[in-house]
């Protein structure tokens, strides 16, 4: 299987989020060797505004992966494509903008954030939800039937997970 993963948060400084896609993406070549992964990130984000961001995820995104040959998209970052040459795997890490949108700054930032991140979610074969508390937020909020709804927690990096050496 060929799949396409969404890298444009994996470009730049990494952040907590990217980091945890990075390691999902490890493990996947790891465990499933077989399967080939393509990070598909765009070329420049330095002046990356709103605007960018919707045409990547509508039409670029979807159209690389399409002349990559994917059978199965997966976008980490909360937004991906509503029209696709194959299925989608939507990462929702929370909907805190949907729930508080005086948050947001702008009434464009509002709606993406508050209107069309949750419209995506309704439309994306399988939603990943980092928690229960997502999840529920997807059903009730988002309007995402709750049998396309995964909780898969989030995992810290083994090195975090050992258990310090015992005081002396």
């Amino acid at each position: 299987m060929r799949v396409a993963i969404d890298g444009q948060g994996v470009i730049g400084a990494l952040t907590g989020a990217s980091r945890g896609v990075l390691g999902v993406l490890a493990r996947l070549r790891r465990d499933h060797p077989r399967d080939e992964y393509l990070v598909l990130s765009p070329r420049d984000r330095s002046r990356w505004r709103l605007p960018h961001q919707v045409a990547w995820d509508q039409a670029v995104f979807p159209w690389r992966a399409r002349r990559a040959g994917a059978d199965l998209l997966v976008s980490p970052g909360m937004s991906g494509p509503l029209l696709r040459p194959r299925p989608l795997v939507l990462t929702v890490h929370d909907l805190a903008p949907t729930r508080h949108p005086e948050w947001l700054p702008t009434r464009r930032s509002r709606w993406y954030w508050g209107r069309f991140i949750p419209f995506t979610a309704r439309h994306a074969d399988v939603v990943i939800a980092p928690s229960e508390s997502t999840r529920r937020d997807l059903v009730e909020l988002a309007r995402v039937a709750a049998e396309r709804v995964r909780v898969i927690p989030w995992g810290a990096p083994l090195s975090v997970r050992e258990v310090p050496p015992a005081e002396v």
